[in-house]
């Protein structure tokens, strides 16, 4: 990363990101994260003056991560999108297992495939950090209450994961037979 390699650079990226997130380590998380893509200096300085604080602040952030996830290789995005698609809208917390079984499924396929299940570290990676597992509970979720409940999910789940309730009944379904 081009951070590394300058320090004035470095102070110019942590002086905004202090000044953007007022203390709010998720959201700095977030920024940091989302620079590790930007392809040149330039562009890391650009981004980093347009980082926002305030109420808007993690809805741009995840915003910026959504897009980035979209971005990235087919099998990652795709990865991406189910695992997120599947954790914003079950009504309750989902473990590991569950996930990595529903990720598992492919509609259409008559068997169902147990090495199929994807890697926690691949899926987290894939999920460029939305998503957090907790190995005492072993459940996997959103990063941050903020990603559902203050409404991100919930106001453009359908622009992200069009289709989601039906695939989901799709699965239920299927599991049924």
């Amino acid at each position: 990363m081009f951070v590394r390699k300058s320090p004035s650079l470095l102070e110019f990226v942590t002086q905004h990101i202090l000044e953007a997130t007022e203390g709010m380590f998720l959201l700095a998380s977030l920024y940091i994260e989302s620079l590790k893509s930007k392809p040149s200096v330039t562009a890391i300085k650009r981004a980093v003056e347009n980082l926002r604080g305030g109420s808007g602040a993690y809805n741009n952030a995840y915003q910026t991560i959504m897009e980035r996830i979209d971005s990235q290789n087919v099998d990652q995005r795709e990865l991406a999108n189910k695992a997120l698609m599947w954790l914003a809208c079950a009504k309750r917390q989902l473990t590991l297992t569950e996930l990595q079984y529903a990720l598992a499924i492919e509609l259409g396929s008559s068997e169902f495939d147990e090495e199929n299940r994807p890697d926690i570290s691949i899926l987290i990676s894939a999920c460029a950090k939305l998503a957090a597992y907790d190995e005492q509970s072993h459940i996997i979720r959103l990063v941050h209450y903020t990603t559902l409940h203050k409404k991100y999910f919930q106001e453009t789940w359908t622009h992200w994961f069009p289709g989601a309730h039906t695939y989901i009944a799709d699965m239920h379904y299927l599991s049924e037979l």
